[in-house]
């Protein structure tokens, strides 16, 4: 026997009791089993290091882009809902999803996970909670009513159950973006965005979501795990300096074209400890090269995970009435 790989104890107890009505004694055995179950919930991904004026205004034109031309948050939205956490379970109760089958399956709105998310902030009551639900009920308030998912875009339980996954922790800011691209990943975004770079009078922006962000759950060993978003992006930068052509200023554009196969974690250890801030987990991650390109995709080939991106030759220079 491994005992380095035993996850379970049973104890066994006997004893003998003496007959009460008649000679004699009667023996007794009783078992029980304890078992280790490690289990953990997680998602990777990059995040922004700081939100700032200058990266405030690019969340704001994305989230235009997902759920609606009426959302408009400012910086101190954007801190307040990165500055606070809630649990998925209380979520679920609130918008009234209880099975396994419901959580994955049924479609949310947008609007309505905002709301009970927001109730499930105010139940937690701390500032930074108390903080963020007023986020979530301006946002509410400012999303495409029609904007729908399901956790099922963006979870996946490998136990078959929602398992760890009710209890873990994720800040609000994360939690409404995944929603928004689960929400949004079969349309294209076409927005303006607003960078500002030296030499660059515009940035324009289509992204097309190949696959939306997965929260996993389940055991160390369990694969695949959790993974990043896989997307799709065009540029295409107008710069300040123009070209001469035929006698005629023209205009000097820079097409790009970005395609990120995103990374892969998968669970291999569960470490828990007393107090329970002290556990860890480690997760086995690979990443996959960004792919980029000086030329346009189509359009229709941006958010269609059945084929590559038709990447074609950009226009580099425009010249106003010139064929």
């Amino acid at each position: 026997m491994n005992c380095s790989l035993a996850n379970a104890v049973r104890i066994t107890a006997t004893s003998r009791s003496d007959n009460h009505f008649v000679p004699g004694s009667v023996g007794l055995t009783t078992q029980s089993v304890a078992m280790v179950d490690p289990q953990a919930t997680y998602s990777i991904g990059s995040k922004l290091v700081a939100l700032d004026s200058t990266t405030s205004p690019i969340l704001n034109s994305v989230l235009k882009g997902m759920l609606g031309s009426s959302v408009n948050l400012t910086l101190v939205s954007y801190q307040g809902l990165a500055a606070a956490t809630a649990t998925f379970g209380p979520i679920w109760t609130n918008l009234g999803l209880g099975t396994t089958s419901q959580i994955l399956n049924t479609q949310v709105t947008v609007k309505n996970f905002c709301n009970a998310t927001a109730s499930a902030l105010n139940s937690q009551g701390d500032p930074a909670s108390l903080t963020a639900a007023t986020v979530l009920g301006t946002l509410a308030g400012q999303v495409d009513p029609n904007a729908k998912f399901t956790f099922g875009d963006i979870m996946e339980f490998a136990t078959g159950d929602p398992g760890s996954a009710a209890t873990a922790k994720m800040d609000i800011l994360e939690m409404v973006g995944m929603a928004a691209a689960a929400a949004n990943r079969k349309n294209l975004l076409n927005l303006t965005v607003p960078i500002t770079i030296a030499g660059v009078t515009s940035t324009t922006m289509k992204m097309g979501i190949i696959e939306p962000p997965v929260i996993w759950s389940g055991r160390p060993g369990q694969t695949p795990g959790a993974h990043t978003a896989q997307v799709r992006i065009q540029f295409d930068s107008v710069l300040s300096t123009q070209l001469t052509v035929l006698l005629q200023q023209g205009t000097v554009h820079l097409p790009v074209y970005m395609e990120g196969a995103g990374a892969n974690g998968d669970l291999t250890n569960v470490r828990c400890a007393i107090p329970s801030s002290s556990s860890d987990i480690t997760v086995h991650t690979t990443t996959q090269a960004v792919t980029a390109k000086v030329g346009t995709a189509t359009d229709s080939t941006m958010n269609d995970p059945t084929v590559s991106a038709d990447v074609r030759a950009g226009q580099i220079v425009s010249i106003s009435g010139l064929v």
